[in-house]
């Protein structure tokens, strides 16, 4: 963030706020792929119909990382726009899936993804100028309809609350 500062620069200690906090929450649903005698057998099911999305989103993040790292922020920003096709992709495909599993697979990088579009894409087009921060404080407010639109129609507070904590991270 300090060497390529955008308007769609996050917060560096906040933002590691926010992925400790997912990484957290992933621990009961990485543990309900080991199945015991107290995790019910739909559990298991369902968190094994979200390993792919879920091992394919680390894929394409730790691509990403690597990416950023190396300023090959074209290339980031196609695997940002993979992962958060696939990741909108699994979301409808999986309606059903506990809310603890959804909050740590699906909403979480969702919202994520949604923002790194953002903040890759800025950095892509060199988006340091006074117009582009024109133009960004009009598009920071997209991420209020993307939160409102899950909230909204899919009741999904995950991802709302996970946009807003975002935005709190800018």
């Amino acid at each position: 963030n300090a060497r390529h500062h955008t308007p769609f620069a996050l917060s560096a200690p906040l933002t590691s706020v926010y992925w400790v906090v997912l990484f957290t929450l992933q621990v009961p649903y990485l543990a309900a792929l080991y199945p015991q005698a107290d995790v019910p057998a739909a559990y298991v099911k369902h968190a094994c119909d979200a390993a792919g999305p879920f091992v394919l989103h680390n894929l394409l993040a730790f691509g990403f990382i690597h990416l950023w790292c190396r300023s090959f922020f074209g290339w980031a920003l196609l695997l940002v726009i993979a992962d958060f096709l696939q990741l909108t992709f699994a979301y409808f495909r999986l309606p059903r899936l506990p809310r603890s599993a959804h909050v740590a697979v699906l909403a979480g990088p969702l919202a994520f993804a949604f923002v790194a579009l953002y903040w890759v894409g800025a950095v892509v087009v060199h988006a340091r100028n006074l117009p582009a921060r024109t133009v960004a404080n009009v598009f920071v407010w997209t991420w209020a309809v993307y939160g409102g639109f899950y909230v909204v129609l899919f009741k999904d507070w995950a991802v709302g609350f996970a946009l807003s904590a975002l935005s709190a991270c800018k």
